[in-house]
């Protein structure tokens, strides 16, 4: 029940009644998981925990400029043997961007899966 403290900003911990209008389901309604106190403030407090300007320019050579930035795109189920990331559109576009430097080129036509919601079994327990 204590706020947690996000780059200097006291958030208060959602109520069990946001976490499930955030779609976010307990699964156990006794405690919250970081896992899923870390999908809620990822909708409610997106900017706080994603990385800034300065903290992505940090990780390109100040040779580099940024070529195309993401939100979502659909990435394949690496755990599937029959999803590789070559075969797949999204990374096959990204590709090309980076080899050509040309972001008309990212267009895809398969839908973003990247939200957390697309991954249910994607936590470590």
């Amino acid at each position: 029940d204590k706020p947690v403290l996000v780059r200097g900003s006291t958030i208060p911990v959602p109520t069990r009644g946001k976490f499930e209008q955030l779609g976010i389901h307990l699964a156990d309604p006794s405690r919250i998981h970081i896992y899923e106190l870390c999908r809620a403030l990822a909708s409610t407090h997106r900017t706080l925990v994603l990385a800034s300007e300065g903290e992505l320019r940090n990780l390109i050579s100040d040779d580099m400029e940024p070529v195309l930035r993401l939100d979502e795109w659909n990435h394949p189920d690496v755990a599937s043997p029959e999803e590789k990331p070559g075969g797949n559109e999204s990374f096959q576009q990204i590709a090309a961007v980076l080899e050509s430097g040309d972001v008309s080129i990212f267009m895809p036509n398969c839908e973003p899966n990247t939200h957390w919601s697309n991954w249910p079994e994607g936590v470590l327990l």
